[in-house]
């Protein structure tokens, strides 16, 4: 899958070929990523990185869910992982995540919109969630600025770098946006 993100970045799904470069960038990028996110951590060597993107494939086969990588030509510079989507309450959960050299340049909130009008517009989703650690500061600004509305905290939520974390959890409605006139 290709969605349209930009005049010189490009969202595509990872394929099995694109482990080296996920590895490669979360390896560069661990001491950034790996506190925050619940997958990075998990994947220290090719093959982890295979079985994680294959994992993507299969959900995107069935249509439950994909990882988007974000490209500047041949080179990775984040993602946009679609966790889930619940075809039958028509709801997603949606992250994202930039290599630390990739920050700062409105690529994931550029990157974001694209996957969100997807969903809402090719996926028919009412409602795109997302899950931010408490104290992730960027990430809940970026979910804000796309129309997230903080609707709670999920208690110990997710383990990630050795323990149980407090999630903030945002959701924009399919309402929530603005209709083209």
């Amino acid at each position: 899958m290709e969605i349209a993100c930009g005049e010189d970045t490009s969202l595509r799904s990872l394929t099995r070929g694109d482990a080296e470069s996920l590895l490669s960038v979360l390896s560069a990028g661990r001491s950034t990523l790996d506190p925050w996110l619940r997958w990075s951590g998990s994947i220290l060597t090719l093959d982890a990185a295979q079985e994680f993107i294959a994992h993507a494939e299969r959900q995107e086969a069935i249509g439950r869910g994909f990882h988007l990588g974000l490209w500047r030509g041949d080179t990775l510079l984040g993602g946009l992982p679609c966790w889930s989507i619940d075809p039958v309450h028509r709801v997603a959960e949606l992250g994202y995540w930039l290599a630390p050299d990739s920050r700062g340049q409105g690529l994931a909130t550029r990157a974001t919109h694209a996957v969100m009008d997807f969903l809402f517009t090719v996926r028919a989703v009412n409602r795109i969630e997302f899950q931010c650690r408490v104290e992730n500061e960027p990430s809940r600004r970026l979910a804000e600025r796309v129309g997230g509305r903080l609707e709670g905290i999920r208690r110990q939520s997710h383990y990630i770098a050795g323990a149980f974390r407090d999630h903030a959890l945002y959701a924009v409605l399919a309402t929530d946006r603005p209709t083209s006139s």
